[in-house]
C-alpha cells in the first residue's frame, strides 16, 4: 500500500532545516525508499536546494482553488515510488474544505496518508518569530510589541483531526531537547521508520536568530523604511540573544491558554 506523509510545519519548527535537507538529498532518500518530490510544472528537473524547489507551498495554493485533483498528475509526472513526504508549513493555514480537497487529490495515488505537524511553546516561538518578521523587513520591534503575533494552534489542527481522526494526525512537539538527537529532520525521519538507517543526508540548518543588538538595529533600518535588509553584516553584530519584554512573552502565553487547554486534551501535549 503507497503510503504519503504530509509535513504541514508549523512555522518557526524547523521546517526550512527539513526542505532543505530533503530536497538537497532526494537521490539519498529515494535509495532509503523515501520520495521527496517536486514541482515538475515549474521545475522540470530536480531543482535541488534552489529556494522554490524546497518546500511544496504548491500544494497550499492548489489546495486552495480546488485545482490539486485536476493538476496532480502533471504535477509529479515521472516521479514513482511507494512512499512519499510532502512539506509546506503553509498547509497549517488552510481551511478544512482546502484540506479535505487536498486528501482527496492524494487519495488516488496513496492508499494511507498520514499528517505531521510539529508545535512550539508559545513565548519561545512568539520570540523566534517576531526576529524572522524584523529580519525580513516586515515589522518593527515597537509593533511586535504592541499586537504580538499569537499562534493559532487549534485553528491550524483541527481542520487535519476532523478529517483524518487521531490515528492519522501526528502532533510533535518542537523542543530541542524532546526532539531525536536534538534535531527535526531525524525526529522526523525515525517518526516515518528511517530513524535506524544510516543516511548521510546533505543537511541545511535552520534560521540562526540575530543578536538583540542586531535585530533591533535591523528594527531601526525598518522604521526608517528602508526596506528588506541584505547585507551590511548586521546580523554579525555580537551580544545577547534576541528577547521580547517579559510582559509582552506572558501576554503571549495568556492568550494562547484556550488553545494550550486543547493541545493537552486531545493529543496529551504539555509545554
Amino acid at each position: 500500500m503507497a503510503k504519503l506523509w504530509i509535513h504541514i510545519g508549523s512555522h518557526k519548527t524547523g521546517t526550512t532545516s527539513i526542505q532543505k535537507t530533503f530536497a538537497g538529498s532526494r537521490a539519498k532518500l529515494r535509495e532509503a525508499g523515501l520520495t521527496y518530490p517536486w514541482n515538475r510544472l515549474a521545475f522540470p528537473d530536480d531543482p535541488g536546494t534552489k529556494g522554490r524547489g524546497s518546500a511544496q507551498h504548491y500544494l497550499a495554493d492548489e489546495a486552495k482553488a480546488h485545482t490539486l485533483k485536476q493538476n496532480l498528475d502533471a504535477i509529479h509526472a515521472g516521479l514513482d515510488g511507494e512512499e512519499w513526504i510532502v512539506s509546506s508549513e503553509l498547509l497549517s493555514a488552510i481551511h478544512k474544505p482546502a484540506a479535505r480537497h487536498l486528501l482527496d487529490a492524494f487519495s488516488v495515488r496513496f492508499g494511507e496518508i498520514r499528517v505531521v505537524i510539529y508545535v512550539r511553546e508559545p513565548g519561545s516561538l512568539v520570540v523566534s518569530a517576531t526576529a524572522t518578521l524584523i529580519v525580513m523587513g516586515q515589522t518593527t520591534y515597537e509593533a511586535a510589541c504592541a499586537e504580538p503575533r499569537i499562534f493559532g494552534y487549534r485553528r491550524a489542527i483541527a481542520p487535519w483531526l476532523d478529517l483524518l481522526g487521531k490515528d492519522r494526525l501526528c502532533v510533535r512537539v518542537f523542543d530541542k531537547s524532546r526532539l531525536r538527537n536534538g534535531s527535526v529532520v531525524d525526529d522526523l525521519l525515525d517518526l516515518m521508520g528511517y530513524g535506524g538507517k544510516s543516511l548521510a543526508l546533505d543537511r541545511e540548518t535552520q534560521f540562526v536568530t540575530p543578536s538583540h543588538d542586531a535585530v533591533l538595529a535591523m528594527s531601526e533600518r525598518n522604521a526608517r523604511g528602508e526596506g528588506h535588509l541584505r547585507g551590511g553584516g548586521w546580523g554579525r553584530i555580537p551580544g545577547p540573544p534576541f528577547t521580547l519584554p517579559s510582559d509582552v512573552i506572558e501576554t503571549v502565553r495568556r492568550k494562547s491558554a484556550d488553545d494550550l487547554a486543547w493541545l493537552r486534551q486531545e493529543f496529551g501535549i504539555a509545554f
